[in-house]
């Protein structure tokens, strides 16, 4: 009677460890040290996706991946060698193709009789490897550095993605392995900011921060760091989470930029000077202009009127046809003295649509009153500009010829007229003494005349530019170049 008591009892417990053993989240079964099945549970044969009478004397090989069978192997020779506990992660295969992804913890033990034995322990983790895939897809596909770091002590790297390569032209084990790695690549000068971005990150849970890092080339990357704290169930910080992106191309941009603006500030300020002297200039021009007409006036039909008036005041009626002569001589003289001072105000042959002609009329008004022989070589080609431009070119030539004969100390000049390309060439040359065209455009606005300055502006307002020659004891050549009008465009189209 005891010993059917005693047999039931362990008939009792061994279905009681069944039981256990199949509703356990881990399955469990025996090998033999050759490595085939001596005892599987029901859960073991689900996972298998085998029937249960079926493993045993089954190779547990069998259900293993053929890319993972190295793993295994490796784990048993490891386990019967040295007698200490082993782990692995491999794949198992199922009859219908199916695989999932399983831990694998082997140990050692010894059956009945004494004779060597494997335990093995299977653990699904099919769900945990396909996470990491996911979350290594995401790492791989983010263009930044992703990685993690220890709480306290030396803050050391746990973990650096792959792209720190590509980033840095150092291997991740570089950073992992060397828990100063970082700091001692941190620009010096940026050392300091960078360690106070530590402490606020202890205090606001997140920081972000920027700084250079030695690139393995020698040269230094700027890095955007993104830190943030994770804690555990208890808010107690477990890790340190983060993401480095690289912005050298950035900081170049930025500072281009701001070196464009310092540089563009820099011209406006140069051109507003520009500018206002030669507002100055304009002003002192227009002046001149007055005194000079004042000055025309004045000595000419001012004296004039005076001296008709005397006349008048002493006619003598015996002498009438010869007074007659004699004040409408005073008074031709003051009809031609008129037309003089009107021409140089507003010649009218600036009504002629074509330049050579005002070039031409020009040249003979030089030598009128300055007493400088001008020569104009103008192609046959017609040059019709509209009055404004016609205008510009008469005024800006007309400058550079008195310029001529005031400085060039010679008697005469060239003025060589060409159009080509829908652009206007107009060059004012002598053989003189020539002068520094740096110094002379940086000299104070010409009180008497444009100026090479005003010029200039006047023709680059149109589109054109000017182009100085010359040298001390060389003479000179001064290039305007205007676009022609629309109307001369149309008018040597085919």
């Amino acid at each position: 009677m005891a010993d059917d008591d005693e047999r039931n009892l362990k008939l009792d417990t061994a279905r009681a460890l069944f039981r256990v053993y199949d509703l356990a989240p881990v399955i469990y079964c025996t090998l033999s040290e050759p490595g085939l099945i001596l005892q599987a549970y029901p859960s073991a044969a689900k996972l298998l996706g085998a029937a249960c009478g079926e493993l045993p004397g089954q190779p547990l090989a069998r259900y293993i991946l053929n890319e993972d069978q190295d793993i295994y192997s490796l784990l048993r020779k490891r386990l019967i060698e040295t007698g200490d506990p082993q782990v692995c992660e491999l794949r198992l295969l199922k009859p219908d193709g199916a695989q999932c992804w399983v831990q694998l913890v082997a140990s050692t033990a010894q059956d009945a009789g004494g004779g060597p034995q494997l335990r093995i322990a299977l653990s699904d983790v099919t769900g945990r490897k396909l996470a990491e895939q996911q979350r290594q897809h995401l790492i791989d596909m983010n263009p930044g550095v992703i990685y993690t770091c220890r709480t306290s002590g030396d803050f050391g790297a746990t973990y650096v993605s792959e792209q720190v390569e590509n980033m840095t032209g150092y291997k991740p084990q570089a950073f992992v392995g060397n828990a100063s790695f970082w700091l001692d690549h941190v620009h010096p000068d940026d050392r300091e900011t960078a360690l106070k971005g530590l402490s606020a990150l202890f205090e606001a849970g997140r920081h972000t921060h920027e700084y250079r890092f030695l690139h393995a080339d020698g040269g230094y990357r700027w890095v955007h760091d993104r830190l943030r704290l994770a804690r555990d169930a208890q808010d107690h910080a477990a890790e340190i989470v983060g993401m480095w992106m690289d912005i050298t191309e950035q900081k170049q941009n930025q500072e281009a930029l701001h070196q464009f603006a310092a540089t563009l500030e820099e011209e406006v300020g140069a051109r507003t000077r520009q500018l206002r002297a030669l507002a100055a200039e304009l002003t002192m021009t227009e002046e001149c202009e007055r005194r000079t007409l004042a000055q025309e006036l004045h000595d000419n039909f001012a004296q004039l009127l005076a001296a008709i008036k005397i006349k008048l005041a002493s006619i003598d009626l015996d002498s009438l046809e010869s007074w007659v002569r004699d004040v409408e001589g005073q008074i031709d003289w003051a009809e031609r003295s008129l037309r003089i001072v009107i021409g140089q105000l507003s010649p009218p042959i600036l009504n002629s649509p074509g330049l050579g002609p005002i070039l031409e009329w020009l040249a003979g008004d030089m030598e009128r009153g300055y007493g400088i022989a001008v020569h104009v070589h103008d192609e046959s080609a017609p040059k019709l500009l509209d009055e404004t431009r016609r205008t510009i070119v008469y005024r800006c030539v007309r400058e550079l010829l008195i310029n001529v004969a005031r400085h060039a100390r010679v008697a005469s000049a060239e003025v060589t007229c060409l159009a080509d390309a829908g652009r206007l060439m107009v060059a004012v040359s002598d053989e003189g003494c020539g002068f520094d065209a740096a110094n002379v455009l940086a000299a104070r606005p010409c009180a008497t005349g444009f100026g090479l300055l005003s010029i200039r502006e006047r023709i680059v307002s149109f589109g054109g530019s000017m182009d100085i020659h010359s040298a001390p004891g060389e003479g000179s050549t001064i290039v305007l170049m205007l676009p022609l009008s629309g109307r001369t465009a149309e008018a040597r189209a085919p």
